[in-house]
């Protein structure tokens, strides 16, 4: 099985990874002091292991959330064409208005089929007013403690993100400080 991770943390370093040994090893970029999540995807090994391997010289704190897995029957991943699916500064698919501390959003994916049961996309925070971040979920779950896009005060940043939804095709974004504008790209969805 590969499991599916986002990993995030304090980072001091320039690259973490996730894998089974050095050798596997696809660096993620990471910023100086400032939580960076990001989708890794890794084999782990014969006894279900990953190993985490700082590739710099200073300190690291991980947090690896397990997403997901890969094995050899599941739903099969179709990808789509690039499609914005909500964006709270027009209104498309979402309210038009900017996400406050504790406020949620439902996004209604259009077009997928019968049997779908997670979306591949690209979520972003738009001109966050604090540092926070921002947790994708299937609508009408509990909220998840995996953050899913960490952003500081006043920058765009992006998260590609494997989001389970729900009977209806529907996610839910809760931000946690401050306020800021969401949007949402489609890139593929998972189907049975």
């Amino acid at each position: 099985a590969r499991p599916a991770m986002n990993m995030r943390g304090p980072m001091k370093w320039p690259r973490s990874t996730a894998c089974t040994s050095p050798e596997s090893a696809p660096p993620a970029s990471r910023t100086a002091d400032h939580n960076v999540p990001r989708r890794a995807c890794a084999r782990a090994n014969s006894s279900s292991s990953l190993a985490f391997l700082n590739g710099g010289s200073g300190t690291v704190q991980v947090v690896a959330d397990l997403a997901g897995y890969y094995g050899s029957r599941g739903a099969a991943f179709t990808a789509t064409p690039p499609a914005r699916i909500a964006d709270t500064r027009d209104g498309t698919g979402a309210r038009r208005a900017r996400v406050a501390a504790g406020q949620s959003i439902t996004v209604t994916v259009p077009g997928l089929p019968s049997g779908t049961t997670a979306v591949a996309v690209n979520l972003t925070a738009v001109g966050p007013t604090t540092s926070g971040y921002l947790v994708a979920y299937p609508a009408g779950t509990p909220l998840s403690r995996s953050s899913t896009v960490n952003f500081p005060a006043g920058q765009t940043v992006a998260n590609a993100a494997v989001v389970a939804v729900d009977a209806r095709g529907r996610m839910g974004i809760t931000n946690a400080t401050g306020m800021t504008d969401v949007v949402v790209d489609l890139a593929g969805y998972y189907a049975f």
